[in-house]
């Protein structure tokens, strides 16, 4: 518990640099993509964000993902841990791995899987607007339910 108190009172002397990742039309003007496809959006999904990332990623994969590793470590092992008391770690690994391949996948749909996935909102009762973001190409309607495409939806100001 000592080292703790002093890991927080180290850190309160240390500058703070705020660091966002890229939105995803700053990663179109990074890139220099003028006219944004699907490939481009799940691309950013997949690659992620950070500028630093966005460069190693186009010297080597390896670089980028010794890259990864190291937020990873950082932010999980150093931060999140120690913060929280994670006492069950082999747990709380398996946990975070799975969310992180979860996070940008891409899954594969049919029309009763849209349909088992958008009669939830059927069931909502309010007189707000329902839309779902997909990257599907297409952009019905379902029972007043409006199915954006996601690359379509980001580039709208």
């Amino acid at each position: 518990m000592k080292s703790f108190r002093n890991f927080e009172f180290l850190t309160g002397r240390a500058i703070t640099i705020e660091m966002y990742p890229f939105s995803f039309l700053e990663y179109l003007e990074y890139l220099e993509i003028e006219k944004p496809t699907d490939t481009d959006l799940i691309d950013y999904m997949q690659i992620g964000g950070f500028p630093q990332a966005l460069e190693l990623h186009k010297i080597s994969n390896s670089a980028y993902e010794n890259y990864l590793k190291g937020l990873y470590t950082t932010i999980l092992e150093k931060d999140i841990k120690p913060r929280n008391q994670i006492y069950n770690e082999v747990a709380f690994d398996n946990l975070t791995r799975f969310l992180s391949d979860s996070v940008g996948s891409l899954t594969m749909r049919n029309e009763a899987t849209r349909e088992r996935e958008l009669s939830a909102f059927i069931k909502l009762k309010n007189h707000h607007p329902k839309m779902v973001i997909t990257l599907d190409p297409e952009e019905p309607t379902y029972n007043g339910i409006v199915q954006k495409n996601a690359t379509k939806w980001l580039m709208e100001r």
